[in-house]
């Protein structure tokens, strides 16, 4: 992610060379592709909104433009990329974690479109994304993560509870735990890579008999908090001459959500104190566009701060308060900031770009 910061100012000068930026231009033309699987993760929703409600609709228009008319004032609807449905722990044969965990870097379910004349294709994350340049991704979602909390891995205490496991848990095939149990947070790295990103955990010491009092060492596999974060929900795709704009709708505030497994886990591991403000977190996305064959964008996006939409999921019309509450999935919209979209000019030019960039995926 360093690298990619440093390349704006290159970027900005290649740009003098090229033609005059295009005016604002929405993606067009937009489908779903499965990658020739079926179900699982490989699968989109679309959530189409009325009034302030968005709601599943089970039979979409074709293309799928329609849901992604939005802007950062209005975002609208939206198209979910990728299945996220469940919230244990340790569902980790879920079909749908089991092919994300499998899958490769830039190989997950995606929409694919025309932006301004260049092919845009718009991932949902697989496991390889966040683990791939010695997890380049999870260390640069994580340090933000804390960023937005005022707090960074300096502040990390490995002896921090950072999950408990409830009592009654069976792990393996050891007796249910008579008690809960608290999950240390260890190393930050060890945090980051085999449980964020891995879903692996080695606990020592874990009470398998209250009388008399036995305890013992084991591994344990749980479904990675990554996976959760790795599902956008896409309201639009605009470009404003370099500027991409991409709306991420997910929970305005996450404080009190309940549930297992948003990065807001790791907070725990940190010196933080709730201080009333928003506790906010965006899913990750991936965007790339061709251009006369040639790939010439390629860039990660998350954010963790967010907008109000004044719209909410259907589903949280049944709880109390007013909707939409700030905790209703789509209460918030998150647009990252990208690295700027070269102007369409000629292929030495982009090639000059790519070869700088020096990460871009087929």
């Amino acid at each position: 992610m360093k690298q990619i910061a440093q390349l704006s100012t290159m970027a900005a000068c290649i740009g003098v060379a090229l033609a005059s930026p295009a005016m604002s231009a929405s993606i067009e033309g937009v489908t779903f592709d499965d990658r020739g699987e079926t179900g699982g993760f490989y699968q989109d929703t679309v959530w189409e909104l009325d009034g302030n409600v968005l709601s599943v609709q089970e039979n979409p228009e074709s293309p799928l433009d329609p849901y992604l008319e939005g802007n950062s004032t209005a975002p609208g609807s939206n198209v979910e990329i990728g299945d996220d449905a469940m919230a244990d722990m340790f569902d980790v044969d879920n079909q749908s974690y089991v092919d994300w965990k499998d899958g490769l870097q830039a190989k997950g379910p995606r929409l694919l479109g025309t932006l301004d004349e260049r092919d845009a294709k718009v991932y949902a994350l697989m496991k390889g994304d966040w683990s791939a340049n010695d997890y380049e991704l999870a260390y640069a979602y994580t340090d933000a993560a804390l960023a937005s909390i005022g707090e960074s891995s300096a502040n990390w205490d490995p002896m921090a509870t950072m999950l408990v496991i409830p009592a009654g848990t069976v792990l393996g095939s050891l007796p249910p735990l008579p008690t809960d149990f608290p999950v240390l947070c260890g190393q930050h790295s060890t945090a980051v890579t085999e449980v964020f990103v891995d879903g692996e955990i080695t606990i020592e010491d874990v009470p398998i008999s209250a009388n008399p009092p036995v305890t013992a060492d084991i591994d344990i596999t749980i479904v990675a908090p990554a996976y959760r974060a790795s599902d956008p929900n896409i309201a639009y795709v605009n470009l404003d001459g370099e500027e991409l704009q991409v709306g991420l709708q997910g929970i305005y505030d996450l404080t009190g959500v309940s549930g297992y497994g948003t990065v807001a886990t790791i907070f725990n591991c940190v010196d933080y104190t709730p201080d009333g403000n928003p506790v906010q977190a965006s899913e990750a996305v991936l965007v790339k566009m061709d251009y006369d064959g040639e790939t010439v964008y390629d860039e990660y996006g998350y954010s963790f701060s967010a907008t109000r939409t004044n719209q909410g999921a259907s589903d949280c019309q049944t709880q109390p308060g007013t909707f939409p509450q700030d905790s209703c999935s789509y209460s918030g919209n998150y647009q990252p900031e990208f690295e700027p979209v070269p102007p369409i000019g000629n292929e030495n030019t982009y090639g000059s770009w790519r070869n700088a960039l020096g990460r871009l995926r087929d």
